[in-house]
């Protein structure tokens, strides 16, 4: 069984930062708007379909996943509240099963890209 690469405190520490930044930029230049515009899709599926300008293959997905797990649980908790204090800052909210699917959309969409980049794994 392949073993995954540790996950020190400062890594996570430094994704955490980086994911918080990321964020932040999504809804500072307004581009939380295109994810803002699954508000009528019921699924996933549908979601995914939404955005597909920009999806990551399945193992970056996979590979986000694996490390956003593997993060202090910590730092996972500030990434959400970073994300839940810009999403109380939008006019119009919707229920939070919205802000659910927004958020995943964006784990999808942004955060691969940051988890490889960020600890020099392959896309």
């Amino acid at each position: 069984m392949r073993r995954e690469p540790k996950i020190t405190f400062a890594e996570s520490a430094q994704l955490r930062d980086l994911l918080a930044n990321c964020l932040t930029n999504i809804f500072i230049d307004n581009s939380i708007c295109k994810y803002m515009a699954i508000g009528g899709l019921e699924t996933e599926l549908e979601i995914l379909n939404c955005c597909s300008d920009h999806l990551p293959e399945l193992p970056q997905i996979k590979m986000a996943f694996n490390i956003w797990g593997r993060m202090e649980v910590a730092d996972r908790h500030a990434v959400l509240c970073k994300f839940h204090c810009l999403y109380a800052t939008l006019p119009i909210m919707g229920p939070a099963k919205m802000r659910t699917f927004i958020f995943s959309a964006l784990f999808i969409h942004e955060f691969p890209s940051i988890f490889a980049e960020a600890l020099r794994w392959p896309d």
